[in-house]
């Protein structure tokens, strides 16, 4: 899926341990237009990709994702995980 819009806020970069491997993980606010109203969403992005020159406050990126979720009892929690963050002029 693809998102326009403009970074208001990038977030530090959080360590974890998954299956023995460190992995880093960086998330960031993204201001989408939709309609009348503009919305924010969440991305992240993971490992190599935390060093993307584009993820700057104030930039306008195309940002392509991948949705995911996932169930704990009777929840469900949505990732909106980044594969690609391109710079739009």
């Amino acid at each position: 899926m693809n998102f326009i819009g403009e970074i208001k806020e990038v977030f530090p970069v959080v360590e974890m341990t998954i299956n023995e491997e460190v992995s880093k993980k960086v998330e960031f606010l993204l201001e989408i237009e939709s309609g009348k109203f503009p919305r924010s969403i969440a991305v992240e992005v993971w490992n190599d990709k935390i060093n993307n020159p584009n993820i700057v406050v104030g930039n306008h990126v195309l940002v392509v994702a991948n949705l995911k979720a996932r169930r704990v009892k009777d929840r469900f929690f949505n990732n909106i995980t980044a594969s690609k963050i391109d710079l739009i002029n």
